[in-house]
């Protein structure tokens, strides 16, 4: 992905599209809140983004079976909770095992990780057993939207095996740390670090740079608009506004624009956090900031690191391939 900065339209469609999508989406949310209160809310919306995402690279039956680990993100996160060193080691284990779907296909399982970090960092008062089901309810609510709205399937982006685990290697050391520092210090919002590192550490090595770049300066634009948004839009409005930010980060979603798409998220999340305080939108605006600016410096050194780890695997796998090439001495 390329690290400039594009101030771009949505793609034609895009605008009806995202519409269309958010809508199925919510119903689907009201109808977890109506059922299980706003956490299967969080939950079915998450584990269907996560759906989403892998059920149009993965055949259908494949992904209906993935749809598990889904709902052992959640359960292992609600298993956890409230413990700072078991929190980030549950992370940490959930980043693993992303690794194989990546080398199936790059980001496959990206969200399963937060699935987990939404219920350790935060007592949500259910068993594991509970937040699994809604887990797996949330996965399977994303694979029915994916056919209702015809998706399609996509060929998978695949990944070296040994790119994939290093990549995971490195992201569950990181965010988990994260996660114990965070929770250890009581830092309220501070596993937003571990969030920003699990979202914009792109397993693709082409991306790393461009996805870092974007998400940094898409932050701190998303940042100016929830400002003017919470000093312009009267209260009444701020809903119905964030619900239009939803819209159109979608939209930029499907154009390809990672930029304005994080530019359109920050106010969104801000507003809805908040419910509509506006002193608390502000704190919030700020808070994320900072924990996003840290969050992509850290994941910007994990991603040189990276690159010159994989720097010298590559020469190690030539010359072993040169060495089985080597036709053995005759006797």
């Amino acid at each position: 992905m390329s690290s400039t900065l594009r101030f771009t339209r949505p793609l034609p469609g895009t605008l009806r599209a995202s519409a269309a999508l958010i809508g199925v989406v919510l119903i689907a949310g009201l109808v977890a809140q109506a059922i299980g209160g706003t956490t299967a809310s969080i939950t079915v919306g998450l584990a269907a983004g996560s759906a989403m995402a892998y059920g149009t690279v993965m055949p259908t039956r494949v992904a209906a079976v993935v749809t598990l680990v889904g709902g052992a993100a959640a359960a292992l996160g609600a298993a956890v909770s409230g413990d700072p060193w078991l929190s980030g080691l549950a992370v940490a284990a959930m980043v693993l095992v992303t690794a194989p779907a990546s080398a199936y296909s790059a980001g496959a399982l990206m969200l399963a990780p937060l699935l987990t970090m939404v219920f350790a960092v935060v007592d949500r008062g259910w068993p594991w057993w509970q937040a699994g089901i809604w887990g797996v309810v949330g996965g399977l609510v994303g694979l029915l939207i994916t056919a209702i709205l015809r998706f399609g399937k996509k060929a998978p982006t695949r990944l070296p095996w040994g790119v994939a685990w290093r990549h995971a290697v490195v992201v569950a050391i990181a965010a988990g740390a994260n996660i114990v520092l965070a929770e250890s210090l009581s830092l309220g919002h501070g596993y937003w670090v571990a969030a920003t590192i699990l979202v914009a550490l792109r397993p693709l090595p082409s991306e790393r740079a461009g996805y870092l770049v974007q998400r940094n300066w898409g932050t701190l634009l998303g940042a100016l608009i929830a400002l003017l948004t919470i000093w312009l839009v009267p209260s009444a409005w701020l809903l119905p506004t964030a619900l239009a930010y939803l819209v159109a980060l979608a939209a930029y979603a499907m154009s390809g624009n990672y930029f304005l798409q994080t530019a359109f998220l920050t106010p969104m999340l801000m507003i809805l956090m908040s419910a509509n305080e506006k002193s608390v939108a502000i704190e919030l605006t700020i808070g994320r900031v900072l924990y996003t600016v840290v969050g992509v410096m850290i994941a910007a050194l994990l991603a040189l690191g990276m690159q010159r780890w994989d720097r010298r695997s590559v020469p190690a796998r030539d010359g072993e391939r040169q060495r089985e090439a080597r036709p053995e001495p005759a006797p």
